[in-house]
């Protein structure tokens, strides 16, 4: 039974061996050196050579056949081309991509999205005056055709709203972008003119008619005092705008000097086509 009072003389050496029961008493006086004492260098400071040295090959080899080998083509691999669904399917004929008479007034992909409700005109996109000339403040949307239409058909119809004047050219510019960018113009129209064109711009091929043959006039929309029309518009876009891309963004700014009240522009039943080879 080991004494748990400490011998009055100690042996000089320490026992190293346990006594069968550990004594529980600690001694009364501490001793002049801490038990743990550091050593002059840090427990925690790497020997010179690392105490595990990497062996010339990895301790964990790559299976033979691993679990993520990728493919010959990878997913993620970028092409000259980026891979984009063909619109045109053998013998599908024509495909209408996008088509919206705005009666549901959503304006969700469009960067400017204001819409009006009349009894004449029911609802479409604008009215777009004065305050809406600039790029950004235009209604803008991109569409996405596909890369192997031979070219995209947009058909809509314009509102010329009041006090439009030739004199101060008053127009309407559709801009396409894709793989290249140019802008159409159509006009400048007048109110109470039956104002209409054809032509081509880099390619595009466009036409702009009236819906007045018997040239009689009326307030459709907007102020009293002025005259409105509706142009049918067609546009073709040939394939060199969205072969590689795939996608065509349509931007339209209706150019006028006047405000609301006066001179003003809608959008109204668009409809974007696939022509198929």
């Amino acid at each position: 039974i080991p004494s748990f009072i400490p011998s009055a003389n100690p042996t000089s050496l320490p026992s190293f061996s346990p006594s069968s029961i550990p004594s529980f008493i600690p001694s009364i006086e501490s001793s002049s050196l801490p038990t743990h004492y550091p050593s002059s260098l840090p427990s925690f400071v790497p020997s010179f050579p690392p105490s595990h040295v990497p062996s010339g090959s990895p301790s964990i080899l790559p299976s033979l056949y691993p679990t993520l080998l990728p493919s010959t083509f990878p997913t993620l691999l970028p092409s000259s081309l980026p891979t984009i669904s063909n619109t045109c399917k053998s013998g599908q004929g024509d495909v209408i991509v996008f088509k919206d008479d705005f009666e549901s007034m959503d304006g969700s992909g469009w960067s400017v999205s204001e819409f009006t409700s009349s009894v004449s005109l029911s609802t479409y996109l604008g009215r777009f005056h004065l305050f809406h000339v600039d790029f950004a403040d235009s209604p803008g949307r991109t569409f996405t055709v596909g890369n192997n239409p031979e070219s995209i058909s947009v058909e809509f119809d314009f509102y010329e709203i009041d006090s439009w004047d030739a004199g101060s050219n008053d127009r309407l510019v559709v801009t396409v972008e894709g793989d290249t960018t140019q802008s159409v113009i159509f006009g400048p129209f007048s109110h109470g003119t039956n104002d209409s064109g054809s032509g081509s711009t880099s390619g595009i091929s466009w036409s702009y008619d009236h819906t007045n043959p018997d040239g009689i006039f009326e307030n459709l929309e907007g102020n009293s005092k002025w005259s409105d029309e509706i142009h049918p518009v067609k546009m073709s876009i040939p394939d060199s705008y969205y072969e590689k891309g795939g996608e065509i963004r349509l931007t339209f700014q209706f150019i006028v000097n006047q405000p609301y009240h006066d001179e003003s522009g809608g959008l109204d039943n668009l409809i974007i086509t696939a022509r198929c080879p």
